[in-house]
């Protein structure tokens, strides 16, 4: 969306084979002895005010997570 719809981010900026899922991630966290405090889904930003929502259960494109260890 970033790179082909609304041209905010530079061509070749996502590139799928290092993309991590959301269960992997937090099997990493805790393997590394952490533990995840939170997650937010997919981010949503308007092209003319860019001002970003959230779709809280969706982790499956988009998402940022919170760990401590």
């Amino acid at each position: 969306m970033g790179e082909y719809v609304t041209r905010m981010v530079p061509m070749g900026t996502h590139e799928w084979s290092q993309y991590i899922n959301i269960e992997d991630l937090e099997r990493m966290i805790t393997e590394g002895g952490g533990q995840t405090l939170s997650k937010a889904g997919l981010m949503i930003t308007n092209p003319i005010t860019f001002e970003m929502d959230e779709f809280p259960q969706w982790h499956r494109g988009n998402y940022m997570v919170i760990a401590k260890k």
